[in-house]
């Protein structure tokens, strides 16, 4: 299959390949309402800058798996990232500026099947790994390993609960300061 070039991705256009995923190779400035990820594709941002542009909190989903490889993450610590169900990878070559401040592995105010996080690289306020006010109706995965930090990692959602079981692996070099298997 040949190459898509320019391919329309929320509000900007990247150069992208078509072999399962969807390659973005360019900056990407994040504002309030924008998505990250295409629909029913994994999404790779490589080697670079993602800037989140608003200064109060604001909530981002995805639309598909996203993998961040090589990425520089600017200006976070006011969003929440809503990873909606879908594979969320952060590779331990990619850095954040500063903390993000909140990390859900599924939705806000809705149900959600499954999550699935692995976590390298990167620095988080808070992750829960489930849902925000809602239920996960399956099993909820962590992987946090390489050089992430985080100060509070949670295997289940805030406000909700987890229907299956919950697995948090913490490996590598890692900086925990506090882990708990469920929920708050």
């Amino acid at each position: 299959v040949a190459p898509i070039r320019n391919l329309l991705v929320g509000k900007s256009i990247y150069n992208a390949s078509v072999s399962g995923a969807v390659v973005i190779e360019e900056d990407v400035t994040v504002n309030a309402g924008d998505i990250l990820g295409t629909e029913g594709a994994t999404t790779i941002y490589r080697n670079c800058e993602i800037k989140f542009g608003f200064s109060a909190s604001t909530d981002v989903q995805l639309a598909g798996s996203v993998i961040l490889d090589g990425v520089t993450v600017k200006g976070a610590v006011n969003a929440n990232v809503y990873a909606n169900g879908y594979e969320l990878k952060v590779n331990d070559n990619t850095t954040f500026d500063g903390k993000l401040r909140r990390l859900y592995g599924g939705k806000n105010n809705e149900q959600t099947l499954t999550t699935n996080l692995t976590l390298l690289g990167g620095k988080y306020e808070y992750i829960y790994t489930g849902t925000n006010k809602s239920s996960v109706m399956g099993d909820t995965h962590i992987t946090l390993g390489g050089n992430a930090e985080a100060n509070r990692v949670l295997g289940g959602g805030y406000q909700g609960e987890t229907l299956g079981d919950t697995h948090v692996t913490i490996k590598d070099n890692v900086k925990i300061t506090e882990a708990y298997g469920g929920g708050y």
